[in-house]
């Protein structure tokens, strides 16, 4: 179908990117590599948690609550740690990677703990820890930018695209019957922001 031929495009191009990163890391040392690399595969899985129809597909035995919400907290973590390395966090900005690493702590320990937890708490998750830290990550690249740090405006350009299209996803998941003709886009908003970041 069109949609299995979607998502293993966007596999494969997940796959691809992820692969050539940790090569890069392999010959060039520099760990930028290594946390995307990392990061990209963690979002693999944390995209068959989404699609459990593709995590069964593939023939892989797994809960996809418990995938989705332990590659949430893994997701969390690496991209804290990327922000961290790309941005040079503690030398540029010490209080924001103090308070930006707290709070990648509480979330990935929240979402540890939430495929056993009633809906309240995982929407909690979603509403308030989740976007909490991607607003975190927003300021430490709007703080390097203005700096004039030239990997922020790339970092920025990848990230503030991702973030759009993923909270076009948002809009689907509440209007969904209102979006007409455009509902597919806003339907693959997160597929569509990955590959753009990538």
């Amino acid at each position: 179908t069109g949609e299995a031929l979607f998502f293993g495009a966007f596999f494969g191009l997940i796959g691809a990117v992820a692969i050539y990163h940790l090569l890069m890391f392999a010959v060039l040392r520099a760990p930028e590599f290594l946390w995307y690399g990392a990061y990209l595969a963690a979002l693999a899985l944390f995209q068959l948690g989404r699609e459990p129809k593709y995590l069964w597909a593939i023939g892989i035995d797994a809960d996809p609550t418990t995938l989705f919400w332990w590659s949430f907290a893994l997701l969390a973590a690496l991209g804290y740690g990327l922000f961290r390395s790309f941005l040079a966090l503690p030398a540029t900005q010490p209080r924001l990677a103090r308070a930006f690493a707290a709070l990648t702590a509480l979330t990935a320990l929240a979402s540890l703990a939430a495929p056993w937890m009633p809906a309240w708490y995982r929407l909690v998750i979603q509403l308030v820890a989740a976007p909490a830290l991607l607003l975190v990550a927003a300021v430490g690249v709007v703080v390097a930018w203005r700096r004039g740090e030239r990997v922020a405006k790339y970092f920025g350009i990848a990230y503030g695209g991702f973030f759009a299209l993923a909270i076009m996803r948002l809009i689907w998941d509440v209007a969904a019957n209102r979006l007409g003709p455009a509902a597919p886009v806003f339907f693959y908003g997160i597929e569509i922001g990955v590959s753009f970041q990538a």
